[in-house]
């Protein structure tokens, strides 16, 4: 929780709303789906992961490229580790949420 109010200021100091994307199964009312941020970028939205662990894990950002196709952009996940990518997905730390 405190790792993602850490993101949410920095995303807020850099100009960005806060914004997020749930979904629910309609069979089951269950959450299946959760993006915990959303930013705007060259006309795309840039769906935001915020992992505090070494779980590196991304099902949410992968359903919801699935669900909305050409109008997302980039993909992040920050997390604890080095910057890296793998595919279309950015890994950023978390000191570089307000560099977005």
């Amino acid at each position: 929780m405190m790792i993602k109010n850490y993101v949410a200021q920095a995303l807020r100091m850099g100009g960005y709303g806060l914004y997020y994307y749930a979904h629910n199964n309609e069979e089951t009312k269950k959450l299946d789906m959760e993006v915990d941020f959303l930013i705007m970028q060259d006309g795309k939205v840039n769906p935001i992961e915020v992992k505090s662990g070494a779980y590196r894990g991304h099902s949410s950002l992968d359903e919801f490229k699935m669900k909305f196709g050409k109008r997302v952009g980039k993909r992040y996940v920050l997390h604890t580790k080095d910057y890296t990518e793998d595919g279309d997905v950015t890994y950023l730390p978390l000191y570089m949420a307000g560099l977005l």
